[in-house]
């Protein structure tokens, strides 16, 4: 689980060669189809590429983002009432990364789905801590950014944006600057409003 959550050159280089498989989420006419990509187990597959594996395979630019309105199209698939049941069954390391794909939206209601699928996911596998322990904390405290900025300003190069005084302040401190942003706050801690 670690790989996944450290951004560095050897994840990078590991998610390196999906790359044209990522990109295959946006053909036209779509390309990622059939039987194995249509299963659940292939659609699980699509959120990774497109929220987990895209932020590798791009990093630095707008396109390791680019992906995720079809990560969250594909998630919300994933929750839909006959699909849920179905979903709770994958192994609980699955789970675990499965609510970024809408918790790396800059909509706070997308996050609050996400939570809503961790707490289905700590129900389906009680015995599996990092849900509660790490998920909720940490989705949490990316639904706190939103609120004081209304998007994570740690995007703003990449997509261009102006950088508020506000923000850069934020980003500056990076003793409670979350380790999500770049900084050294451990998931559990708050966001100051």
């Amino acid at each position: 689980m670690t790989i996944w959550f450290q951004s560095g050159r050897a994840l990078d280089e590991f998610c390196q060669p999906f790359e044209p498989v990522v990109r295959e989420l946006t053909a036209d006419p779509p390309s990622l189809n059939g039987e194995e990509w249509d299963s659940l187990e292939g659609t699980v597959a699509k959120v990774l590429l497109a929220d987990q594996l895209s932020r590798s395979c791009f990093r630095g630019s707008a396109e390791a983002f680019s992906y995720d309105p079809i990560a969250r199209v594909l998630m919300r698939a994933l929750m839909a009432p006959q699909m849920i049941e179905e979903t709770l069954t994958l192994p609980a390391a699955i789970l675990y990364l499965l609510p970024w794909a809408l918790a790396h939206s800059e909509d706070v209601a997308d996050l609050d789905l996400a939570c809503d699928f961790v707490d289905l996911a700590i129900v389906a596998h009680p015995s599996f801590k990092l849900f509660a322990e790490r998920n909720k904390p940490a989705i949490d405290q990316h639904r706190q950014v939103l609120r004081k900025f209304g998007r994570y300003p740690q995007r703003n190069a990449e997509f261009g944006r102006e950088t508020t005084s506000a923000e850069q302040a934020w980003l500056d401190d990076k003793e409670n600057l979350p380790i999500w942003a770049g900084g050294r706050a451990s998931f559990g801690k708050k966001i100051d409003s």
